[in-house]
């Protein structure tokens, strides 16, 4: 029998280079703020919704400061002192949104696990918590990230439907499956909910993957998978793909440098996004990045929106406001428009030329590749 997890198989997925340091090697992680802050986080908040379904109450936020203090202080967390009022902070907020409702609240941390392929395999998995209600499961993982994530990512996140298969075979009853993200930086939370048809076939997509990490240890080879998992993987100083970059820039001097320039900046561009990507991770797992009076990071931005235009003018109108400085033809239906060179002649007079130049690289149909 061999043991796998949704993080096992996602670790293989993202280099498996880093799986096999891991996981065949066993060669210890190097440590990072960002495990170590979502470890403790997840410990606080499991030790205190416990002790409100043990209390048999919805919520108990005086306790949470006494629980916060013992989690960080009781055993190493990796943490140094001054990141306690941070994570206490975090921690009281949401203590203080959320409750615990013992008669639908199943587990805590709870442990999910199947048998697959004749007992050959193991897969288990731990949920942060796990609501039933008849033939109703809500899945809730909590999230320190500092990323939001869209409600199209949510819908498509795998491991979320990985949770939803184990807990349907520990509850068979349940047929519905609601899966949250809760971002508790930001407050959000972000879920969808899974029919008993979408989550029948995980099994045969953990099968499938569990069958590529098998036929890699059966030959040996764990190629790694450089991109934005660099960025946090406890593995790069170890990394056999790790490179160093030359910082050549070099002048412009005749036209066959200007050739040379232009050639290189499609291999140039493309590190800067890696770098991007790379520097978007690890905002994601540590928090924003300011360097020279420039701050990477990630900020909540709200976004409204109203699609209704003729009930939106109507209650404008009724509310003795003019509709009309707020509507607006975006770029995408003006293109429509301008397609058409006989709408376009009868509507020229309210069009405004707003062209502007833009200093960039444009393909060339049938030009030379750089």
């Amino acid at each position: 029998m061999r043991f796998y997890s949704y993080s096992r198989l996602n670790l293989f997925e993202s280099c498996p280079a880093a799986f096999h340091l891991k996981y065949v090697q066993k060669i210890p992680e190097a440590a990072g703020d960002a495990l170590a802050f979502g470890s403790l986080f997840h410990k606080i908040i499991a030790t205190y919704s416990q002790h409100c379904l043990d209390q048999g109450v919805a919520t108990d936020v005086t306790a949470l400061p006494g629980i916060a203090r013992q989690c960080f202080y009781n055993e190493p967390c990796g943490l140094s002192s001054d990141r306690f009022p941070e994570v206490l902070a975090l921690a009281e907020q949401v203590a203080g949104s959320h409750t615990v409702d013992p008669a639908t609240c199943v587990g805590i941390e709870e442990w999910v696990q199947a048998w697959l392929d004749n007992r050959k395999y193991l897969l288990r998995g731990i949920i942060d918590r796990l609501d039933i209600q008849a033939n109703r499961a809500v899945i809730t993982d909590y999230k320190t990230d500092w990323q939001l994530r869209t409600q199209a990512d949510v819908e498509a996140d795998f491991q979320l439907a990985v949770y939803a298969w184990l807990v349907s075979l520990e509850y068979p009853q349940v047929d519905t499956f609601t899966v949250r993200l809760d971002f508790v930086r930001h407050g959000v939370v972000r879920e969808t909910t899974l029919d008993a048809g979408r989550v029948a076939q995980v099994e045969g997509q953990v099968l499938g993957l569990i069958n590529q990490v098998e036929h890699a240890l059966a030959r040996g080879k764990f190629t790694p998978r450089p991109g934005h998992f660099c960025a946090w993987c406890g593995y790069s100083n170890q990394c056999p793909a790790a490179k160093t970059i030359p910082a050549d820039v070099g002048m412009i001097m005749s036209d066959e440098d200007a050739r040379k320039v232009a050639g290189e900046l499609a291999v140039l561009e493309r590190q800067v996004a890696v770098r991007k990507e790379a520097l978007k991770q690890w905002c994601n797992q540590n928090g924003p990045v300011e360097v020279n009076g420039v701050k990477w990071g990630f900020h909540l931005v709200e976004s409204r929106t109203i699609e209704d235009v003729p009930e939106f003018v109507r209650l404008m109108q009724e509310a003795g406001q003019d509709p009309r400085p707020f509507l607006a033809i975006n770029g995408t239906k003006a293109k429509k428009i301008f397609a058409d060179p006989v709408l376009v002649e009868k509507i020229q007079s309210v069009i405004r030329d707003k062209s502007y130049t833009r200093f960039d690289g444009k393909k060339v149909k049938g030009g030379d590749a750089a």
